[in-house]
């Protein structure tokens, strides 16, 4: 029906309708192949794009032509790069932009909020995120990702031990055991 009406090329994004705020789940890619497998124009898979990796297991399952992503860039201006940056440095690199090209406080704070999302939901962060959320001025929000990057560089440079705040009582968790958990430390672009 939409390549006679004249469609030449599709996006697919891999939620439902009913996949709104607190339900918002995993994208299915299947539904995405299956789509493909029924039109023979381009078509972009969309959803759960959150590295290069994502990319190419998205790519191979659903055969789609290539990908979008809207969110994963959000937290991850980086995505389609190799590597994992540092938020601060995204942060800076975001900062000089805005100087550069002005816009209001509440796109520089939202923007700042999505690349520091995991730092700002820690605990021992509320006061962070609440001098984040009362910044008006670049150098301002500058001054807030300086904090960050002072408080969690040591931790990326291995000079200090990282004690996962999300696992309960660090202490106990890391007490003389190898832990396997293989998410990524809050500081990086994820």
């Amino acid at each position: 029906m939409l390549e006679s009406s004249g469609c030449s090329m599709l996006t697919v994004h891999g939620r439902t309708r009913e996949q709104k705020g607190p339900l918002t789940g995993l994208a299915d890619w299947n539904i995405i192949r299956m789509v493909k497998e029924q039109i023979s124009i381009p078509m972009f898979a969309n959803g759960n794009i959150m590295s290069m990796e994502d990319i190419e297991r998205c790519m191979q399952l659903t055969k789609a032509n290539g990908v979008m992503t809207a969110e994963g860039n959000l937290h991850n201006p980086f995505l389609f790069e190799p590597g994992i940056p540092l938020t601060w440095d995204v942060a800076y690199e975001y900062l000089e932009l805005v100087e550069q090209y002005p816009c209001p406080p509440s796109y520089i704070r939202g923007h700042l909020f999505k690349i520091f999302h995991h730092l700002l939901n820690l605990k021992s962060n509320v006061d962070v995120r609440e001098a984040m959320a009362v910044s008006h001025k670049p150098n301002e929000f500058r001054k807030v990702v300086q904090i960050l990057e002072e408080k969690f560089l040591p931790f990326h440079l291995g000079h200090k031990v990282y004690l996962d705040e999300s696992i309960g009582n660090p202490k106990e968790f890391y007490q003389d055991e190898v832990s396997y958990n293989l998410s990524l430390p809050p500081w990086l672009c994820q």
